[in-house]
């Protein structure tokens, strides 16, 4: 007998909890190619460490944006790197007037209202990245343009997809590396499957190592894949993993999967 593939109800359950992620999947410029750098996960730089202090309170009412971001840069202690000459392109200038009213925030979060606010109305929006100790303010179409290479740790998912594998289907013999492609072949369906290499892109790539993909993406998509990661995290059903022929060690008659959505 053929071993099957998870019921296709588990794919749908990942579809819908994305769904949102894939629509807001923006393709960047190929005007330019794209600058490629290395971030690495851990230890956090100062700039990472910063981004992540809490802001008790922020009050900006009308306020012009060179002013709000001389603020925000002031009381988070960052280095923000603002690009007005490509900001001005967008419609966006320093005396932008931008309104936000948040609290317990961090300086992050903090940024991104603020980003979001000087944007209101504006055909493109401007947006940050983070690089070493630097954060850069430039506008999205910019931002899209460059690629980052960043490692994410996926050990405790691994262990997390064995443990629920393990409870429905006991003794089942998935591999690792079936695991690890089940990862990422629902992180490239979901996330700008037009950019990935595999895909016949030109900026996306991933590669699994000891346990941590190594992924090359957009700003953008790197916090949807940090998203999705977190989503596959809290699920409560495997993975989907694709059909391979291979002896079953199921009686005869039963299949692999069959009534647990019923």
């Amino acid at each position: 007998m053929k071993r099957q593939h998870l019921i296709p109800a588990a794919a749908i359950c990942v579809a819908g909890a994305l769904a949102i992620n894939a629509a807001m999947t923006t393709q960047p410029s190929s005007e330019s190619p794209p600058t490629v750098v290395t971030l690495f996960s851990t230890p956090p730089s100062p700039a990472e460490a910063r981004l992540t202090k809490t802001i008790k309170q922020v009050r900006l009412d009308r306020v012009a944006l060179a002013d709000a971001l001389d603020w925000l840069r002031d009381e988070a202690d960052v280095n923000l790197i603002v690009n007005w000459e490509v900001l001005a392109t967008v419609e966006i200038d320093r005396k932008t007037p931008v309104t936000v009213a948040l609290n317990d925030v961090t300086a992050a979060e903090a940024l991104h209202v603020i980003c979001t606010a000087a944007s209101d109305g504006k055909s493109r929006s401007m947006g940050f990245l983070q690089y070493g100790n630097l954060v850069f303010v430039n506008s999205e179409t910019d931002l899209e343009l460059r690629v980052i290479t960043r490692i994410y740790d996926i050990a405790d998912l691994l262990r997390l997809e064995r443990l629920r594998r393990d409870a429905i289907f006991p003794g089942s013999d998935w591999s690792t590396g079936e695991i690890v492609e089940a990862i990422i072949r629902v992180m490239q369906e979901f996330i700008a499957p037009e950019l990935w290499r595999e895909n016949g892109g030109t900026q996306g790539a991933v590669r699994e190592l000891n346990g941590r993909l190594i992924i090359t993406q957009t700003p953008a998509n790197h916090r949807k894949i940090a998203e999705l990661l977190d989503v596959l995290r809290a699920a409560t059903l495997p993975i989907p993993i694709a059909p391979k022929t291979q002896p079953s060690t199921r009686p005869a008659g039963n299949t692999w999967g069959t009534g647990l959505f019923r």
